[in-house]
C-alpha cells in the first residue's frame, strides 16, 4: 500500500519519503517543507506547525476505499 500512496501523493505535488529500519513510515513534504508521518497502521501526524493533516487523511481514506479499482 505505501508504494501505491506514495505515487498518489506524487502526483498531487508532495514529495514522500520511506523511513524506518524495522517500522517502516513516510515523510510528507511540501515545497520542500516537512509536513509530517504517515506512520504503517496509516494513522497521520503532522508537525505542530503544518497546515493539511485533513487533507492527507482524506486521501488516505480515498486510497483505501479505492485500493481495489484498476488503475487508469
Amino acid at each position: 500500500m505505501f508504494q501505491k500512496l506514495i505515487a498518489y501523493l506524487s502526483g498531487l505535488g508532495y514529495t514522500v519519503e520511506e523511513q524506518g529500519k524495522l517500522e517502516k513510515y513516510l515523510v510528507v513534504f511540501r515545497s520542500g517543507r516537512p509536513l509530517g508521518f504517515i506512520l504503517s497502521d496509516l494513522s497521520v501526524r503532522m508537525i505542530a506547525d503544518a497546515e493539511g493533516k485533513e487533507n492527507i487523511a482524506e486521501m488516505i481514506r480515498f486510497m483505501k476505499k479505492n485500493q481495489s479499482l484498476p488503475n487508469v
